[in-house]
């Protein structure tokens, strides 16, 4: 588990899979709707229920963000992808967000992932590149009857020698 200033980072529980679906569903109709359109975002919004996340979670590795015992944010791990990111409405912008990658990055990392990629919303773009992913293409995907724009993202990871991770 990471923990700073208050937020611990730790592995999804069956338990969270509601308030984790709240959050992501809140994400996609108050922000992701800007970039793809409210009928776009409630689309999404059906691949993230509590029972998806649940199957979801067998597959891969999910991460919670807690302050004070409650659910901030997410991220997932699945093989060489970044998936599900995304931080609790009121919270954004805190810095959330950056500590759940680096988390990510650091579990691949110790699985030996030497590169990341992921798709990112064109909102997230300029977050990501502040982490040092690049943009690698420009994809535009069908959702129900809508067609958004996502952007494919990657980053190689840095190699951390046992002086560094051990500050």
């Amino acid at each position: 588990m990471d923990t700073t200033k208050d937020i611990t980072i730790r592995g999804f529980e069956n338990g969270d899979a509601s308030n984790v679906s709240q959050l992501i569903i809140d994400n996609l109709m108050l922000v992701n709707s800007r970039d793809y359109g409210e009928e776009a975002a409630r689309q999404l919004a059906r691949f993230y229920s509590p029972q998806l996340l649940l199957e979801y979670a067998q597959d891969g590795y999910m991460y919670v963000a807690v302050e004070h015992s409650m659910i901030i944010g997410t991220a997932a791990l699945d093989q060489d992808r970044v998936r599900n990111v995304f931080v609790r409405i009121g919270h954004h912008q805190q810095g959330i967000g950056k500590i759940l990658m680096q988390h990510i990055e650091d579990i691949a990392r110790q699985q030996g992932k030497v590169r990341l990629g992921l798709r990112a919303s064109v909102s997230a773009v300029v977050f990501y590149q502040k982490l040092g992913y690049a943009i690698m293409e420009e994809i535009e995907e069908r959702i129900g009857d809508a067609v958004i724009k996502v952007v494919e993202m990657a980053k190689t990871l840095p190699v951390i020698s046992f002086h560094e991770s051990s500050r």
